[in-house]
């Protein structure tokens, strides 16, 4: 490789260093390439044969070696001025190639440019990372809010979603202090100061902040304060990163406040506003719990309103039976007793059929002796024959009661069997039986007058007793017809005991059934009580929501 600068150089040695540092590349003075060092080659990728004698816009991207500002680079070294700074430029392969370089015009005495000598340093890789991170930067800057502040809080610059969001021209803030967008009281307060003096510390600070804007309105930002520190660690400048989450806040606000409206009972909460696309499926949720809501009070108001009346009726009819209940429970006990009456009553028609048996069987037995004794004085007993026929007229009485007092027996069996109504026709029955009883008696008197009379006959001759003893056949004759009627009435007082007896039974277990009706029906009320409470408490709870917040504001007033 040729030495550089010929004879003009006499340190060489230095130049020997220079060329082992740097990229080092020489042109003529209208930019085609005389010569090339190692490590331009290597940085470039080409070799010396590929790159000399071709121009210096072999290196250039697509299109720049077209622009003016190319042509006006070539013509300030062709005046023999040096030309510095961060070039791109473009390696065999196409990538890019960065040079932090100084194109420096080789004069001779004259001053006219013999050849132009670029020095250059390849910081491609630090110039990749500084644009990714300019890039990531300005992605940053057009998707959010950024503004930069001294550490004291002077506003230094703003991007323009900060301008837009806020509502200034940047000439507006630039050099004005941040408390221009916070609320007066709270830029005098201790946290604010203190925010500053953390940021000028070289603390970073971050969070949820309300500022205001130009106009006056509020603006909510979840913000970063970055302190930007130079190599000794000083706090230079601060960037904010803010994005705009006015909606969001608004929204959880009117999501909060609509809650606490439901929570009031107020049932027209529906939220119709949308501040915030990211809360629309929330608020259309929330809108149909509030619609299903709304439709499970007003059925269970409905429903609250049917239990009640329903309750209200199931009492009515409730205390209706206790008192029906009541009254049958009184009217079964009034029966019962009256059955008891009965039932002694039919005992001792029983026993006085069994004792009017017992006389009839003795006076049979003592007619039969009287018909022997008046067989030896038929002749004297026919005085009385005439008092005899009367006799067998009273006999035929008594056959007449007998057969009757077997019919009211029979018909107080079948009165019997129809329970409650039994105990009246009980008491018609006994009546007859105490009127057959009377004339009965009535023609036990009548006998006994004509006993008496016969006796009287007896008396006055011998001669009647033949007829007398005639009567005394007839009278024997009836006397065994009444001994088998009063055998019939003392069986039918019998089974009507019996039946008077069951009737009572039946009668008593009615009546405990009927108390146990009684009971029951009371208890009916007193659950029925209960579930009126609950149907009131029920009203109570739905009559919490009202259909409205105005009726709510109404109430409070």
């Amino acid at each position: 490789m040729r030495k550089w600068f010929g004879n003009d150089l006499d340190d060489a040695q230095n130049m020997a260093a220079v060329d082992g540092a740097f990229a080092v590349i020489e042109f003529s003075p209208d930019g085609a390439i005389l010569r090339a060092n190692a490590n331009f080659l290597s940085a470039s990728g080409f070799s010396e044969d590929e790159i000399t004698g071709r121009h210096h816009r072999m290196f250039m991207p697509d299109g720049a070696a077209q622009s003016a500002c190319y042509a006006k680079f070539w013509a300030t070294l062709g005046r023999g001025e040096p030309v510095s700074g961060l070039f791109e430029r473009r390696r065999k392969d196409g990538s890019p190639l960065w040079l932090e370089a100084s194109y420096a015009p080789v004069k001779d005495r004259r001053g006219r440019v013999l050849s132009v000598i670029k020095v250059a340093l390849d910081v491609t890789a630090s110039q990749l990372v500084l644009g990714d991170a300019a890039a990531q930067l300005a992605a940053i800057s057009r998707s959010q809010a950024v503004i930069e502040f001294k550490p004291c809080g002077e506003i230094l610059t703003a991007n323009e979603n900060f301008l837009a969001g806020i509502g200034y021209a940047e000439a507006e803030i630039v050099g004005r202090h941040h408390r221009i967008f916070v609320d007066p009281e709270e830029a005098r307060s201790p946290d604010y100061a203190r925010l500053w003096r953390d940021l000028a510390d070289g603390q970073p600070q971050q969070g949820q902040f309300r500022r205001i804007t130009k106009s006056g309105k509020d603006i909510f930002i979840q913000a970063t304060y970055t302190p930007i520190l130079d190599a000794r660690g000083k706090t230079v400048k601060v960037v904010k990163f803010a994005t705009d989450i006015t909606g969001r806040v608004t929204a959880q606000q009117l999501l909060r406040d609509r809650l606490g409206d439901l929570a009031d009972g107020a049932l027209d909460v529906a939220i119709a506003e949308r501040p915030d696309p990211e809360f629309t499926v929330l608020f259309e949720a929330f809108n149909a719990t509030v619609d299903r809501l709304r439709e499970m009070v007003g059925a269970i108001r409905a429903l609250s309103v049917k239990v009640s009346a329903s309750a209200d009726a199931i009492d009515d009819g409730a205390t209706s039976l206790s008192s029906r209940s009541e009254s049958q429970a009184a009217s079964l006990e009034e029966t019962s007793a009256t059955m008891e009456q009965i039932s002694v009553t039919a005992a001792n028609s029983a026993g006085s059929a069994r004792a009017a048996r017992t006389t009839s069987e003795d006076a049979a037995e003592r007619t039969a002796a009287a018909r022997e004794a008046a067989s030896a004085a038929t002749e004297a007993m026919r005085s009385i024959r005439s008092v005899a026929g009367r006799i067998g007229e009273i006999s035929g009485v008594i056959t007449t009661i007998a057969s009757q007092t077997n019919l009211l027996a029979l018909n107080a069996s079948v009165e019997a069997a129809r329970a409650g109504e039994a105990g009246r026709g009980f008491a018609v029955v006994a009546a007859e039986v105490r009127d057959l009883a009377q004339r009965s008696g009535k023609a036990a008197s009548d006998i006994a007058k004509l006993a008496d009379e016969s006796r009287g006959h007896i008396d006055r001759g011998v001669e009647v007793v033949e007829r007398t003893g005639g009567a005394l056949g007839l009278t024997s004759e009836a006397i065994r017809e009444a001994l088998a009627a009063f055998t019939e009435i003392s069986q039918a007082s019998t089974e009507q005991a019996s039946g008077v007896t069951e009737v009572s039974a039946s009668l008593r277990q009615l009546d405990t059934i009927t108390q146990e009706n009684a009971a029951m029906a009371d208890r009916l009320s007193n659950d029925t009580r209960a579930l009126q409470a609950q149907a009131a408490e029920l009203n109570g709870l739905v009559a919490g929501f009202r259909e409205s917040r105005q009726e709510r504001s109404a109430l409070a007033a």
